[in-house]
């Protein structure tokens, strides 16, 4: 897919300037192209918003998905807007295909806002087949907005959809779907087996990043050792390159090529044992995901949607032995 500047850039200053002059259509067509391409600008975004708002009563079930969707992926988090969008989804929810749902729920979650009668009518249209995508969206946005208790009905559906399509998923997909039954758990050992076989397949394929075999990895699946013993290989390169680099130095260069921030919890505490750091107990695992689950918003930042990302460090301070406490002062010399 081409990407064009120039031409986003006149479409984006015909829009700012003639905003009353678009339909519905092109505003939802607009939208999903700045979101493909990661288009952001503010003033435009402001405009969209605007004509969004007076004309979402006659965006059909695409457009209000493709909207909402695009708003989402650039992390523009508007209430006004998403409510609206929700409002209107709701009321068309019976043309809405699988892909509609799927991706509705997902931006609603993407940008944490939680909008109950919008999940009760996605839930209640939800059955039969799903692609691995939507399966997955699914399960990671009724999981990110903590619905199950009105909506666990809704992970038996998942979980059949998920077993039919488990030979064509991706690896984010699988990982995505992973992580959320076990959160919701609903990762029984049928399940948990065909993900664990699925997942040896694409790492020995090599179609497995970092991101997703690391997410497995923290799961407990049936396959979890060859899956680690994987993930530890590459941390073991990334820090030998690293190390040969100066590991020390301004470039992030290495860290993007590696994909540092995507080790996972296992791959993190073997990185940090190269450097004599030793593992946390498992009572600071407890309260480092406990503190996690506290803190769920995203950060604001000029009207956008910022995934905050946890540090957690915990050290111990021994009482000073008193003689420590005292300096020596050199005396003067003549």
């Amino acid at each position: 897919m081409y990407f064009d500047q120039r031409l986003m850039d006149v479409l984006a200053n015909f829009l700012y300037h003639r905003q009353r002059d678009f339909q519905p259509q092109h505003l939802a067509n607009i939208a999903w192209a700045m979101g493909i391409f990661g288009y952001n600008h503010s003033l435009v975004i402001g405009a969209l918003i605007e004509g969004v708002l007076e004309q979402a009563a006659e965006m059909n079930p695409q457009g209000l998905t493709n909207t909402a969707w695009a708003f989402a992926k650039l992390g523009v988090r508007n209430q006004s807007l998403m409510e609206t969008l929700a409002r209107w989804g709701v009321r068309q929810v019976a043309a809405f295909d699988t892909q509609n749902l799927a991706n509705m729920a997902w931006a609603h979650a993407k940008i944490s806002l939680k909008q109950e009668p919008l999940f009760d009518a996605i839930f209640a249209r939800i059955s039969g087949a799903m692609l691995p995508r939507e399966v997955a969206n699914l399960a990671w946005a009724f999981t990110t907005l903590r619905c199950l208790h009105r909506h666990r009905p809704l992970f038996a559906v998942l979980r059949v959809a998920a077993t039919a399509s488990l030979p064509v998923f991706g690896a984010l997909d699988l990982a995505a779907v992973a992580k959320s039954f076990a959160s919701a758990s609903v990762l029984d050992s049928e399940i948990g087996q065909g993900v664990g076989r699925k997942a040896e397949e694409l790492c020995q394929k090599g179609d497995m990043d970092n991101q997703p075999l690391a997410t497995l990895v923290d799961i407990d699946l049936p396959s979890k050792d060859l899956l680690l013993a994987s993930l530890l290989e590459r941390v073991n390169a990334f820090f030998e390159a690293w190390i040969k680099e100066d590991a020390f130095s301004p470039s992030t260069s290495i860290l993007a090529f590696w994909q540092i921030d995507n080790f996972g919890m296992h791959g993190t505490i073997h990185l940090l044992s190269k450097f004599g750091i030793g593992p946390p107990d498992k009572s600071f695992v407890g309260r480092a995901e406990a503190a996690v689950q506290l803190k769920q918003e995203p950060r604001m930042s000029n009207g956008f949607s910022k995934e905050r990302v946890w540090c957690f460090l915990e050290y111990e301070i021994g009482q000073p032995v008193l003689k420590d406490c005292f300096m020596k002062v050199p005396s003067a010399s003549s």
